[in-house]
This record gives structure tokens, sequence and C-alpha cells, in this order.
């Protein structure tokens, strides 16, 4: 009995001793697990009761492996496809799957649309995108046009037109004359070949005649200047040289002024202008003006020295189409001077209202 007091004495110490070392060993948290401090106790895996399971259900109802411990776990990763992207990190790309995510992030992704707008391409800041190709030699290689004749196309090409200004039918008490003013052109937009015609007759009998050849040049947008000649063939044969302007006046007034020089010193002056008043998109109300003066007295086409006569007139037009547009109207004449003076000595008066119908056309 005296033998064995001592080592149950010294089997209680070390019981004791090794009480606060299992606490200890209970208390380890996986921080400290992680720095290698302690060790973590593995639960141990509970078995369940084997119990039927469809196949489908049987590997989800299998225990999962316990969780290895802090020190042998892995560090989830902490890159993120746009910092991948930014090349601050790797992306891991342990499968397919995940390697083609990672490369699809890392392609350079389709360029913004353009933010510049008209109102700051016109200060410089930036530059328009049209979306069409240009070869004017400002990118590095000529790009191709749609089409291979499109560096042949002619961007002032050769025009003509044919205006057939007024067709019309007077009623007077010295008869119905037919009245034709008309004129046609060809040429491009600065520089044009004119050709205008006037003509009167009475009853089928030839009253008055002229022709002009006319070059006319662009001077500005709205004003063209014309030189050529006049040959007029009744009431008598007469070849005029000719220079005037013709274009738009101010409150879109077409205007057309020619002074005329004549084979034996006569001088003429002509007068025109015209305003289209549009009442509707297809009626169109026009009033005109023309008045023609001499230099000095001319007997045989019965004009005196100062101002001839004046015309005013006012016609009623409605579009059937752009090319053709009938019209009805009256128009107002009167001679004055020496030139009122020779038609009342031939019996004529120097005073007359006419109405009259007509077409306007052009092709």
């Amino acid at each position: 009995m005296k033998t064995y007091l001592p080592v149950v004495s010294a089997s209680c110490l070390l019981a004791l001793l090794a009480t606060p070392l299992a606490q200890a060993q209970s208390t380890c948290t996986p921080e400290h697990a992680a720095m290698g401090h302690c060790s973590m106790d593995r639960p141990k895996p509970q078995v369940a009761p084997p119990v039927a399971v469809k196949p489908a259900a049987k590997q989800a109802m299998q225990p999962k492996p316990a969780p290895k411990p802090l020190s042998q776990q892995k560090p989830a990763s902490s890159c993120t496809p746009e910092h991948a992207a930014m090349g601050h990190c790797t992306l891991p790309t342990s499968t397919p799957k995940a390697a083609a995510q990672a490369k699809l992030v890392a392609q350079p992704s389709a360029p913004a649309a353009s933010a510049c707008k008209p109102e700051h391409a016109a200060m410089g800041h930036c530059t328009l995108d049209t979306g069409l190709p240009v070869s004017d030699g400002s990118a590095e290689s000529p790009i191709p046009m749609p089409y291979h004749q499109a560096m042949d196309m002619n961007d002032d090409p050769v025009l003509s037109k044919v205006m057939i200004d007024r067709l019309e039918l007077r009623d007077t008490q010295h008869g119905q004359p037919v009245i034709l003013e008309a004129d046609a052109w060809l040429g491009k937009s600065i520089d044009k070949l004119w050709l205008k015609t006037d003509i009167e007759a009475v009853d089928g009998d030839l009253e008055e005649a002229q022709v002009q050849v006319l070059y006319n040049r662009a001077i500005s947008p709205f004003w063209d200047v014309q030189a050529g000649i006049r040959h007029d063939v009744k009431p008598a044969k007469r070849t005029w040289a000719a220079l005037g302007v013709q274009g738009t006046a101010p409150y879109f007034i077409e205007t057309e002024a020619t002074l005329f020089l004549g084979e034996e010193g006569q001088t003429a002056l002509s007068l025109a202008a015209e305003k289209e008043v549009m009442l509707t998109q297809k009626t169109v109300l026009i009033p005109e003006l023309a008045i023609n003066m001499y230099g000095k007295d001319d007997h045989e086409f019965g004009v005196g020295s100062g101002l001839a006569d004046l015309n005013l007139g006012l016609r009623l037009s409605h579009e059937i189409k752009r090319e053709f547009a009938p019209y009805i109207g009256v128009n107002w004449s009167k001679k004055f001077g020496k030139t009122a003076e020779m038609a009342e000595h031939h019996g004529e008066k120097t005073q007359d209202t006419q109405v009259l119908l007509g077409i306007q056309a052009w092709f």
C-alpha cells in the first residue's frame, strides 16, 4: 500500500497538469491554426444510416469532405475581370471556360460612340464622323469609291433648257394679236449660250419679230451678264449689239436690263421686271412692268427719242404641272412723247387695255 501511494499521487498530478493543455487545444481558433500556433481537431464524419434513395439523389445525399485547415487552404483570388483587363493582376484560368472568359475580358472593348457634335466640330474641337469613305488624300492609303467610275464623275455637266415665258392671245379693238416670248440656253453653271425670241402676229400677219443670241456669264449667285447681237426681222431689218444684265433683285424681283447699239448709231434701252406672288403652292399672281427708251427718232420703227412706251401687266397663273401653267390676265400699255405723236399721225391709239389668255411652259 505504501508502494502504490506515490504512483497514484503522481498520476493525479499529471491529470491536473494535462487539463489546461486539453482546454488550450480546444480553444484553438482558425487564425491561430493558420499561424501554426495550434492544431484544430478535425470533426469525425458521422455516418448516416443507409437510406434507399433514387440514383439521382444518391450523390446529393453523400456527405461532403471535411474542410481543410486554414493553413492548407489557398486564399481566394481577389483578381476581378476588370482588374485583369487593366493589367493589375492575372485572372486564374484553371478551366477552359474561365480561360475563355479571361480572353474575352482582356480584349479591348468596342470604341464608344462618338460624342462629337456638329457644334463642337465647327469649333475645331473634334472631327465629326460621317461614316462615309473619303478619297481626298487624308488617309494613309487611298480608299476606293463604291464604284469604279466614281472618280470620272463631272460635277458641272452641260445642261439645256427651253422656256416659253408667254404664249398668249390678246383681245383688242384692232384684232387679236398672238404674242410669243421664249428663251433657251445651253451650257454649264457659269457659262451659257442664250437664245431669245420675241414675236407678234395679228390675224396671221407678222408684225414684229426679233432674235437675240447672247453669251451669258454668271457674276454672282443672283446676277448674270449677257453680251451678243440682236437681229430684227419686222417691222424693219436691223442688227444691234446687245449688252445687259439679268437676275433677281431684292424682294425676289426678276429684273432684266439691256442696252442696244444699232448699225447707224441708234441706241435703245429695255427694262423689264416682274415678281411672283404665291397665293397657293400652285397658284401665282404675277405683276410685271416693261419700259422702252430710244436715243433718237426712228421712223422705220415708229418710235421717237426719249421714253417710248410703258406696259403694265397682271397675270394669274395656275400650275397644272411644274412644267405647264395656263394663265389669264390683263395688259395696259401707253405711248409717250414723240412715239405717241407718230402713233396719232398714223391713226393709232396711244393707250390700250387688253385682256389676255395664255400658257407658260418649260422643258
